[in-house]
């Protein structure tokens, strides 16, 4: 996932002050586990039970005991029963997943694997 390495380089670049460390990739290698890919796809109609895709986005597994993902609000807004969210992993998993809440002012949600 190569945009989820640019997200987690531009997060300690600002938390950084601009500033590159010699860590940068030791930090990187750490917070990579806990990137994810979200999609959410819909069911085509009551006809033709195919699944597409809806959205897509990234989130940050922030606490894996529970499950609880944080993602952008707008990535799964507006679902409903005919559509369905899935969370891959770093390591190759595919996990269904349910919103538990969202802030949309925020653009901030929470997911739940």
């Amino acid at each position: 996932m190569k945009s989820a390495a640019s997200f987690v380089l531009s997060v300690v670049l600002c938390l950084s002050g601009g500033h590159a460390t010699a860590q940068i990739s030791e930090v990187i290698e750490q917070a990579m586990p806990s990137i994810v890919a979200i999609t959410v796809e819909t069911q085509g109609d009551a006809f033709r039970f195919a699944y597409r895709p809806k959205s897509r986005g990234s989130g940050v597994v922030f606490d894996a005991v529970r499950g609880l993902i944080i993602t952008n609000a707008h990535v799964v807004d507006g679902i409903n029963i005919l559509q369905r969210i899935t969370v891959a992993t770093q390591d190759g998993h595919f996990l269904p997943a349910r919103v538990v809440g969202s802030h949309e002012d925020s653009d901030v949600a929470v997911l739940r694997v």
